[in-house]
């Protein structure tokens, strides 16, 4: 195989021989996953237990590595399927000639829960990121000729201090044209592609008039 030998390996001719010592340390990592279920958690355990990547040498003689385990190098080793005797070549996963530190179907286990966790953060992130657009200023769209959810963007203009801040807002006047799903974006206003924009005003809101 290419590229650099894992933690918990090492090279035996074109295939690998696991390194006693350095797979214990592989094993700590899933058994500390399956106990505490994020990776954030296994990285901080692993600090604290002094759990360190592989100590290569360099080509110029000076070693390389063999420092406390970053949250990246956690992920990569709890993911990467050489522990359940596999090899990965660009996106496809073939059985491997070496032996396995884990269990494929404990391995497996592992990488649905990991996706599992991964897809639930990305679902957070996407909710908070609307939450936060939303409490920024956008309105909803209510020309009624276009999708309901089309949005027309408030914007804040900067004058030196926060204090003095003042919100405004961009109305468009739409011509009647087939609706869309789309939208771009042109300055600080959300434009609807096939929407002529017949009359352009912006138009200060202060707390009487604001919607």
């Amino acid at each position: 195989m290419g590229g650099n030998v894992p933690l918990g390996f090492e090279a035996e001719g074109r295939t690998l021989r696991i390194v006693p010592e350095e797979a214990e340390a592989v094993r700590t990592l899933f058994e500390l996953y399956e106990q505490l279920g994020t990776v954030t958690a296994v990285t901080k355990e692993a600090a604290r237990l002094g759990l360190r990547s592989k100590l290569r040498i360099g080509r110029d003689g000076n070693p390389r590595g063999g420092s406390i385990l970053g949250r990246g190098q956690v992920h990569h080793v709890l993911s990467n399927p050489v522990y359940a005797g596999r090899i990965r070549h660009k996106s496809q996963v073939h059985a491997g000639r070496h032996d396995a530190i884990i269990d494929p179907e404990r391995f497996d286990s592992i990488q649905a829960r990991l996706i599992d966790r991964s897809a639930r953060a990305v679902a957070r992130s996407d909710i908070k990121g609307r939450s936060s657009y939303h409490h920024s200023g956008a309105r909803r769209c209510q020309c009624k000729i276009h999708q309901p959810d089309a949005v027309i963007c408030v914007s804040v203009a900067e004058t030196g201090s926060t204090s003095s801040r003042r919100p405004t807002t961009t109305r468009i006047d739409h011509e009647l044209d087939p609706p869309s799903r789309s939208a771009r974006v042109l300055g600080g206003t959300r434009q609807h592609p096939r929407a002529t924009l017949r009359n352009v005003t912006r138009a200060k809101v202060t707390p009487q008039n604001a919607p």
